[in-house]
């Protein structure tokens, strides 16, 4: 079989086409973090969110607390910058309802009559017998207000911002950038007043910026140190480049599939660009050492076709290993694709994904590129190879090491061969000590933790939660079994009584208000 340069250039030429188009797609990819879409569309959670949502309305929040040093926050420059932010936080995109201290009602008794008016007066000028007022009303009605609007020592407040389910990522992030747009333009025009905001969707987005930060850091950190490792392994730059041109190809064709297919990054999938390059450098690597024995043992090429047939032999001889050892790794990645959870199931897809890539670039590319290689550099590749070779075999005969052909692979299976008792008792001890580990492990479901202990991010959140009721939901829904009957006594007091249960025997709950509690103010009214 003839070996031409057309063959080398056509494969060079459609790789770098092929990559060239990815790297396109690449900056259009998404990055979703929203916990509400890790699970299928059919999942019991998520039927039973809809229906949440279809019922009582969009369950999706974001808490914006405003807080001072000075002895109260009701004073009438602090309370007009709380009603400005609300007022333009209710007309962001997506938004559906905000609740603040500025918009929320009191229930009272008027006339004989049940009235809902606001908390505030609209005319708030901060008088002493204004705030004495205020606060009277809070203290008749403690539960929905201290804690869930105003904070027990009157120095912060909350504002709840209800957003739309159906938005997107994208319009996710784009409202949360609005809004703290929003609270730092009006906190400019005001001294004394400082913010926090928390929520799931502000979890999503400092996890992407975390997650821009660790890819902008991490794959030329791991480039770096592949580089290191193939050039420390084969001293030349082309066993250094070949290899790790044959992985970044790979990493950009894996992301640029997902970004045209609309795939989305998340928390578990970014690592992949990281892991592909890791992980793919090997098969390179088997390439490029087969082909360097092979050359250290031929007698010198004197022709190009000598040279090609060279490469040929080579790949049908690492063939089978690369082959097998993609397929483990392969199986391995996929796996996890029968998982529920859909980060899951998108890493176990494109992982597997990469190293099919990986292989195929591995095979097509190095190979080509080594068509392509002056007869000259083979030669004189060669002879610094024989030179090499005779000065380690003199220095390992002046130190009277023998050379027996066999390295030090070989002398560890003859040990154990020898020794397969031991060796069946200590692989036993090993699997022992898995089982036993994996039992121990700590399986953390809690999106937060993933963030360090110092960041902003978990800092608001510990701060919202032990200062208010927290900024983490929970729904129960209670259905009666006729029309009306969420309005019968016994309904009602075994429904307070849950409450009461619930607040006694769980310290991690902030509050809870439900609608036996409007009830009982209407009642108390």
């Amino acid at each position: 079989m003839k070996y031409r340069k057309s063959y080398a250039y056509i494969a060079i030429a459609v790789i770098a086409a092929v990559t060239v188009f990815f790297s396109f797609m690449i900056p259009k990819i998404n990055m979703d973090n929203e916990l509400r879409h890790f699970f299928p569309e059919k999942h019991p959670s998520n039927i039973r969110f809809n229906q949440l949502t279809a019922d009582f309305g969009d369950q999706y929040a974001m808490d914006v607390v405003l807080e001072t040093n000075e002895e109260t926050i009701l004073r009438s420059d602090y309370v007009a910058a709380v009603k400005k932010i609300s007022e333009e936080l209710a007309l962001l995109d997506n938004v559906v309802k905000v609740r603040s201290l500025t918009n929320i009602e009191f229930i009272t008794a008027q006339d004989g009559s049940i009235v809902a008016e606001p908390l505030l007066p609209e005319q708030f000028s901060g008088t002493a017998a204004e705030i004495q007022a205020i606060k009277q009303k809070i203290f008749e009605w403690p539960h929905a207000y201290l804690g869930t609007i105003i904070s027990d020592n009157f120095k912060g407040v909350q504002i709840v911002m209800t957003l739309s389910t159906k938005c997107t990522p994208a319009e996710v992030s784009a409202l949360y950038n609005n809004t703290v747009a929003i609270v730092r333009e009006n906190l400019q025009t005001v001294n004394g007043l400082s913010y926090k905001i928390a929520g799931d969707p502000v979890l999503a987005e400092h996890a992407k910026i975390f997650m821009y930060a660790d890819l902008r850091n991490l794959i030329p950190l791991i480039t770096a140190v592949v580089l290191l490792c193939l050039f420390l392994s084969f001293k030349n730059i082309e066993g250094t480049i070949l290899p790790l041109l044959a992985v970044l190809i790979s990493t950009v064709w894996t992301i640029g599939t997902m970004a045209l297919i609309g795939e989305p990054l998340t928390i578990v999938s970014s690592c992949l660009p990281v892991l592909l390059i890791a992980v793919g450098s090997a098969y390179g690597i088997h390439i490029i050492n087969h082909y360097y024995q092979h050359l250290e043992k031929q007698p010198l090429v004197t022709s190009r076709e000598q040279h090609n047939a060279l490469v040929a032999e080579i790949l049908k001889g690492v063939r089978t290993p690369v082959l097998l050892a993609g397929i483990t790794t392969i199986a391995g990645f996929i796996s996890t694709v029968t998982s529920p959870i859909k980060p899951l199931k998108s890493f176990a897809t494109f992982s597997a994904y990469g190293v099919v890539i990986e292989l195929a670039v591995a095979f097509a590319l190095i190979p080509a590129l080594l068509f392509l290689k002056p007869l000259s550099l083979v030669q004189k590749q060669q002879r610094r190879m024989s030179m090499h070779a005779a000065k380690q075999r003199a220095r390992l005969a002046s130190l009277g090491v023998k050379m027996d052909g066999e390295g030090l692979t070989h002398k560890i299976y003859l040990f154990f061969n020898r020794r397969r008792a031991g060796f069946v008792a200590m692989l036993l001890a090993i699997i022992g000590l898995s089982v036993w580990g994996v039992h121990r492990l700590n399986i953390e479901s809690a999106f937060l933790e993933y963030f360090p202990k110092n960041s902003e991010i978990r800092e608001g959140v510990a701060y919202i939660d032990s200062h208010y009721v927290g900024s983490t939901g929970f729904s129960l829904v209670i259905d009666g079994k006729t029309k009306g009957s969420m309005c019968e006594p016994e309904i009602l007091k075994q429904m307070d009584g849950l409450s009461s249960f619930l607040t006694d025997n769980h310290v991690d709950i902030g509050t809870i208000l439900s609608f036996s509690d409007f009830i009982k103010r209407l009642n108390q009214v």
